[in-house]
């Protein structure tokens, strides 16, 4: 499974396509010897009456994966978007220090996420690593600008001296910011160890086979119209399963998480959109 998760998108609907492809040409040269004329239609009518069950127990899984995969890519977007959005709130809530806290606070956030997404985010998809190790190697820059990060805030917070009603509010904005930026961190990290059960893949893979092995002695009754129906079952298995495979890890699949958000607050940073008196 991890090699298929290396391949690009294409690579990984070539691969379940052909597959699909040289083993109904296989069979279908097999059958078609070994069970010529009579024998062979009676097996194709035969086939013939199991077509709706076995097409709707592939039906039934694929769609169940393809929508449970969704599903998990479409959540991992959301946690990177959370995370996007308390990176935000930081810097936002910045702008209204003195110009060098909001300074040297908006420098340890962009390099916070200048780790993230040049070291982090590359490895992610990496299946040989669980979370601990993840964050012990891959993420070390990252943890550590986070460590940065955490001083840099509690310093500003501890410099509100006036305790006004203003300076609470920012503190608390400033801590609930960090505190939600530390959580969807953890929850990527998860996000990104999540793939499809091999178990459930392994069940939706038997059934197409059956049901390219099922279309295919249909053909053995002779009728032309059986044999585009076998081709198109061939094609449409292939790519439903390939579609699995490419959904199936956020971070390492085919439709991979971007880190698009996280990217545009730390070009906002480079850019001193968020300083005191920028506009």
């Amino acid at each position: 499974m991890s090699l298929l998760y290396s391949l690009p998108t294409w690579g990984i609907y070539l691969v379940f396509v052909l597959a699909s492809i040289l083993f109904a040409w296989g069979l279908s040269l097999y059958l078609h010897r070994r069970f010529p004329g009579k024998a062979g239609k009676s097996m194709g009518e035969a086939a013939a009456a199991y077509s709706t069950v076995v097409g709707s127990l592939f039906a039934i899984l694929t769609g169940f994966l393809i929508n449970a995969a969704f599903g998990t890519v479409n959540a991992s977007n959301q946690i990177v978007a959370n995370e996007a959005s308390a990176a935000n709130q930081i810097a936002w809530t910045s702008r209204d220090l003195e110009r060098i806290p909001a300074r040297d606070l908006q420098a340890s956030l962009q390099a916070y996420l200048d780790g993230v997404i040049e070291r982090e985010w590359p490895r992610l998809g990496d299946r040989n690593y669980d979370n601990t190790v993840l964050e012990e190697t891959a993420g070390n820059s990252a943890m550590q600008q986070m460590d940065a990060l955490q001083k840099e805030i509690s310093s500003v917070v501890s410099g509100f001296e006036d305790r006004s009603v203003a300076s609470l509010v920012r503190a608390q904005a400033l801590s609930d910011a960090l505190g939600e930026l530390q959580t969807q961190r953890r929850l990527r990290f998860d996000a990104a160890q999540s793939t499809t059960p091999f178990g459930l893949f392994a069940l939706a893979l038997v059934a197409g086979i059956s049901l390219i092995a099922n279309s295919i002695v249909v053909t053995l009754r002779g009728r032309t119209w059986d044999a585009f129906v076998a081709a198109g079952i061939t094609l449409i298995v292939g790519l439903d399963l390939a579609l699995i495979i490419n959904l199936s890890a956020p971070f390492a699949g085919g439709f991979t998480v971007s880190s698009g958000p996280l990217s545009e607050i730390y070009e906002a940073l480079r850019q001193g959109v968020y300083l005191p008196g920028a506009r």
